[in-house]
């Protein structure tokens, strides 16, 4: 009986615990005048980019939130005594963590020192000679100023737009404060006297926080940001605020993505030309009994013009694409808003990462016709390699809402190459997902078949037309084409497929037919 009563009134708590978290209303403090995290617009409404998210967080579990925003000290003074739930805009520190729980980071921020322009400031240490206008509480004093001895000839502003309009009209010198907030006061009030002067200073992260203790309160924002920045609409917030970068960082950032660029560039034509250098030297050799091997270098040289043809085709759009918008960025680096610098940077990583899949996939191809892979057999459980695989591809396949699942109806151990099995299976379950549409379905599968390990790949995507499946192992037919999301390949993937399942003596082949999904079938042996 105290059995059957505990197992309906511990169910029956957590329900209703459940609904008062859901019913809840939280009161939510912070600066009134600290854009772009929190501020009071001219109509009396909270806004700021920490509102846009604790907006979103309510609209995916329907707990409701009340803005109650004040000045800095009070708000720390609220959140303190209990008249406000939750304190945006805070950055994390230790002596705050003492009082207070802090969610996971939503922003990183280095402080600047804002001068008047007049005044030189070739080292930190010039600050000394200078009067400080400091902000009230923050955390540049604990963190900064007073372990820099700067803390002694100053005055306290309690707000950051008062403190820069100090600075601005000569009742101090300088100012420590987040750059990109300082920065939007001084575009938005069209100050002519200040300017950012020397490095960046406290890398600080911003957050949320509670009271501390309140954990129930901190797991709701933990999961409620992490929702956000796994649909994607974490980012979007982001992109609809300014936040201004320190140009180092910037352009730091450019440079990296051109550099990766160029590295890719160099990498690839390197390849090509010891590709190139190499099959010259085959054909060269082999010259030597033309009446012999006259038919197999014409295959050499057939395999070298569709090659080359392969290259020039799939390496010109990438490589136009980074150079394009990595000259986009370097031109327009001091005008261009955050989002479009995000933009190109996304563009030039993806295209990178094209390249880079094009480059190991011309890299496995050219090492295995010049003979110089190895081929290294050894007994293994064929489902080591696809929970592997499943792993490696579990993300890529979540964006697109794919479930990926597998199974081995056999414990026999096979006999092969594990390397060259494990690109095989890459190469199959990454185009079954570039050809499956939102919401289907892949499976991998071992089962015996006549002494020998049956494995397919099943998708349900698009499907191959029957001309398509008479020639996609070929060099004379590959060509890369475009999947469900307008994914681009490399076009090289089935003809390694087809090459390393030949090194096992074994059989690979495909049955499909259009809108009707795809199956791809290669078998391996149980013994040496």
């Amino acid at each position: 009986m105290i059995r059957i009563i505990r197992g309906v009134i511990i169910p029956l708590l957590i329900i209703v615990q459940f609904s008062y978290v859901r019913s809840q209303t939280y009161v939510v403090g912070g600066d009134f005048d600290y854009p772009p995290f929190s501020y009071i617009d001219k109509t009396g409404n909270a806004k700021g980019v920490d509102i846009d998210i604790l907006n979103a967080i309510s609209e995916e579990t329907g707990i409701k939130f009340d803005y109650k925003l004040s000045k800095w000290d009070s708000a720390l003074n609220y959140i303190q005594t209990g008249k406000t739930d939750i304190i945006v805009g805070i950055i994390f520190s230790e002596e705050r963590e003492a009082k207070l729980d802090f969610s996971n980071p939503l922003h990183t921020e280095y402080y600047s020192v804002f001068i008047r322009k007049e005044l030189p400031l070739k080292e930190l240490s010039d600050l000394y000679d200078y009067k400080l206008m400091a902000l009230k509480e923050d955390i540049s004093i604990q963190k900064f100023l007073m372990p820099m001895g700067l803390y002694t000839n100053f005055t306290v502003a309690k707000s950051l737009p008062e403190a820069l309009a100090g600075v601005e009209w000569g009742r101090a010198d300088y100012v420590i404060a987040p750059h990109s907030l300082g920065m939007n006061e001084i575009i938005k009030n069209k100050y002519e006297n200040i300017e950012v002067k020397g490095p960046p200073i406290i890398p600080s992260i911003y957050c949320l926080a509670v009271k501390k203790g309140n954990t129930q309160l901190v797991g709701i924002l933990n999961k409620g940001i992490s929702d956000l920045r796994t649909n994607g609409k974490l980012a979007q917030i982001y992109s609809n605020w300014n936040f201004y970068e320190r140009d180092e960082f910037k352009y730091k950032r450019i440079a990296k993505y051109i550099g990766l660029a160029l590295l890719i560039v160099l990498a690839l034509l390197s390849i090509v030309f010891i590709w190139i250098w190499s099959l010259r030297k085959q054909i060269k050799r082999k010259t030597n009994n033309i009446s012999i091997k006259n038919r197999e270098l014409q295959n050499l040289n057939a395999e070298k013009d569709k090659f080359l043809s392969i290259i020039a085709h799939d390496l010109r759009s990438p490589f136009n694409s980074i150079i394009g918008f990595s000259d986009l960025l370097v031109q327009q680096a001091n005008q261009t808003e955050s989002a479009k610098i995000v933009e190109y940077s996304e563009l030039i990583r993806n295209s990178s990462g094209k390249a880079m899949d094009l480059l190991s996939n011309l890299m496995e191809w050219s090492l295995s016709q010049t003979g110089r892979i190895n081929f290294n057999p050894e007994f293994f459980k064929i489902k080591e390699l696809m929970h592997e695989t499943n792993l490696l591809f579990s993300e890529i396949a979540a964006q697109k809402a794919i479930g990926i699942s597998y199974e081995v109806l056999s414990e026999k151990d096979v006999y092969a190459d594990k390397q060259m099995i494990s690109t095989i299976l890459r190469n199959l379950v990454s185009n079954a997902i570039k050809f499956t549409p939102i919401g289907g379905s892949i499976k991998i599968q071992g089962k015996q078949h006549q002494n020998k390990l049956l494995i397919s790949v099943k998708d349900s995507g698009i499907g191959l037309s029957k001309r398509k499946i008479e020639s996609i192992f070929t060099v004379k037919a590959n060509s890369s084409e475009v999947g469900t999301q307008k994914e681009e390949g490399t076009g090289l993937g089935l003809i390694l497929c087809k090459e390393f399942i030949e090194r096992h003596n074994e059989s690979i082949w495909v049955e499909s037919f259009p809108d009707k999904g795809s199956t791809f079938y290669f078998t391996l042996p149980f013994t040496a």
